[in-house]
């Protein structure tokens, strides 16, 4: 099948978009620096039913912490990190095999623990059109492109920060 993007800028290479936009893949240092824990981080944590929703937490708090994102993952993806999580809130677990179903509300839920926690929100369908706009008005002031080139399908992410200083919406 022939590619059907290759006439398309390519801007960035595959590693480069994976390094941007992937799931963070930690050394010791960074493992130990995203994933260590407030008191409120903990009690937030510990406040979920079972040790996979607790790990799942910590994982998705540690991620996002690393890039303002969220991810799909499975535990076995993402070995080392539970590992560690495992090692270093519940040592008294053993090697235990966590189980790999998480229910999807489970995970949006603890989404918006960890968006309400930093002061977050998703982004509203109005907010998330004008950043689209602005994205694509800079896009084609960056490469001069007239409004008819065709752009293709753009989608993202946004998380909105609201604090009492200033309010915004950023793409991550």
């Amino acid at each position: 099948m022939a590619n059907k993007y290759k006439d398309r800028i390519k801007i960035l290479e595959e590693h480069e978009i994976d390094e941007l936009y992937g799931l963070p893949k930690f050394n010791a240092d960074e493992r130990a620096y995203y994933f260590s824990l407030t008191q409120k981080e903990q009690e937030i944590a510990q406040s979920h039913r079972t040790q996979e929703n607790r790990v799942l937490f910590i994982l998705q708090i540690g991620y996002f912490k690393a890039k303002t994102m969220f991810f799909s993952f499975v535990f076995s993806e993402v070995h080392h990190d539970v590992q560690y999580v495992l090692r270093q809130y519940f040592p008294l677990s053993g090697d235990i095999r966590l189980s790999e179903a998480i229910l999807r509300q489970t995970k949006h839920t603890q989404q918006q623990k960890i968006l309400e926690l930093y002061g977050y929100r998703v982004c509203r369908t109005d907010e998330r059109t004008k950043l689209i706009e602005k994205a694509l008005q800079s896009f084609r002031n960056d490469f001069k492109l007239s409004r008819e080139s065709s752009l293709g399908k753009i989608s993202f992410d946004a998380y909105c920060y609201a604090s009492s200083e200033s309010a915004g919406c950023t793409m991550p």
